[in-house]
């Protein structure tokens, strides 16, 4: 989890710098992807599957959702966003 934290602080730090729209009031679907990727990491390691697959599945989880969403044009409702 600590990870998880460090990678998306690092992301907002950056944008925060650099004066770009964080995440927070972004419309795309930032971090979610990857979150949900460590979670499948998880639960996969958890029920016995060797670290090697559930690393594969896990980033090819993330690299195929992020995909759909960049293609398909994805964002986050506007009720959603902070104002």
């Amino acid at each position: 989890m600590g990870k998880i934290i460090t990678a998306v602080f690092g992301g907002v730090l950056r944008d925060v710098i650099l004066a770009r729209p964080t995440m927070f009031n972004n419309t795309e679907f930032y971090a979610s992807p990857v979150i949900i990727g460590c979670y499948l990491y998880i639960l996969q390691i958890k029920f016995s599957i060797s670290p090697n697959i559930a690393t594969l599945t896990s980033i090819s989880f993330i690299i195929i959702v992020r995909m759909y969403i960049v293609i398909k044009k994805i964002t986050v409702p506007k009720w959603l966003l902070l104002k």
